[in-house]
C-alpha cells in the first residue's frame, strides 16, 4: 500500500510544521494580543485610555477640569 506510506508522509511533514511553529506562536500571541489592545480604541478621541496622560489638554479621564 504505498498510498498509506505517503498519507504518513504527508501527515509527519505537518505534524512538523505544526511542532516548530507551534512556540512561536505561543511566544507571539500575548504581544499580538496587547498591541491589539490597544488599538482596539484607536479612532476614539483621545485615545487607548492607559495611554493618555492626565495632564494633557484633550484627555478625558472622567473627572472635569474647573
Amino acid at each position: 500500500m504505498p498510498w498509506l506510506a505517503s498519507v504518513y508522509n504527508g501527515l509527519d511533514a505537518v505534524w512538523t510544521i505544526v511542532a516548530a511553529a507551534g512556540p512561536a506562536v505561543i511566544y507571539t500571541l500575548p504581544v499580538l494580543l496587547l498591541v491589539a489592545a490597544a488599538f482596539e480604541g484607536r479612532d476614539k478621541t483621545p485615545g487607548v485610555g492607559w495611554l493618555v496622560h492626565p495632564d494633557r489638554d484633550d484627555a478625558d479621564y472622567g473627572s472635569t477640569k474647573g
